[in-house]
């Protein structure tokens, strides 16, 4: 008779180990900012294009815990959404539209100017800690401010996010999810505070 022994999910027999490989993608909701300068907004329409760039990574899984498993992590649906939910916090009002306006095409329209948002970089890891699963998510996002006589100005800000589950290896992708969801609100808690506290933006508009 084969014996069997149970071990942190691997099944053994007296020849051999077979480890059963799973995909558990990271689910990522719409993550507004925190609303922060919501009364003292930007005047004026601003066009607004945002662009997805790098939005799924696959999460580096660090240590033996659940090292046979995969955590895609996908931000493409959550970050759009969340952006314009955060730039309608900085300023009057947003226009979105479906590729950034050329210096003649934004004089022409009588917007105050333009925002462009890119995602630059994701990075993702998971991992077990002090008997839960752990997930760590850094982006980095890119953001462009035009006037219509030329740039306002440009930066880019890098937000960190980290969360823990039960220690389980499905339980993993819901630590990333909400990591993800942590860093995205740093990076757009700080986009709104740059516009709202822009005197560039302020003084062109004025």
């Amino acid at each position: 008779m084969v014996k069997f022994f149970a071990f942190l999910g691997c099944v053994f027999t007296v020849t051999a180990c077979t480890i059963a490989s799973s995909v558990y993608p990271a689910s990522v909701g719409m993550t507004p900012a925190y609303d922060v300068h919501s009364d003292n907004r930007v005047a004026g329409t601003w066009a607004l294009y945002v662009y997805a760039g790098r939005h799924d990574v696959q999460s580096d899984v660090l240590g033996r815990a659940c090292s046979a498993h995969e955590y895609p992590l996908d931000m493409a649906s959550a970050f759009s959404p969340s952006a314009v939910a955060a730039i309608k916090q900085a300023v009057e009002s947003v226009q979105i539209v479906d590729s950034p306006l050329s210096s003649v095409a934004l004089n022409g329209t009588g917007y105050a100017g333009q925002i462009i948002l890119k995602s630059e970089n994701l990075r993702s890891k998971v991992g077990s800690v002090f008997f839960a699963m752990g997930g760590y998510v850094e982006m980095t996002v890119s953001m462009t401010v035009d006037g219509r006589d030329g740039r306002l100005f440009s930066t880019t800000i890098v937000g960190e996010g980290e969360a823990r589950a039960s220690e389980s290896c499905p339980a993993a992708a819901r630590a990333v999810g909400k990591a993800a969801e942590r860093a995205l609100q740093s990076v757009l808690t700080t986009i709104v505070e740059r516009i709202s506290t822009s005197p560039r933006m302020r003084d062109y508009v004025f």
